[in-house]
């Protein structure tokens, strides 16, 4: 089974790749992910 989880569509975040089905970027997940990484307590 091959799914298409990530699209990118002009019409869409100005064409950023996406998550399919959503508006949430790539780009913001690979951001948050690396915050967390970097977060210091």
């Amino acid at each position: 089974m091959k799914a298409n989880l990530i699209e990118s569509n002009p019409n869409v975040m100005m064409g950023k790749p996406v998550i399919a089905g959503t508006r949430i970027t790539v780009e913001l997940i690979v951001t948050s992910s690396d915050q967390k990484e970097n977060h210091v307590t």
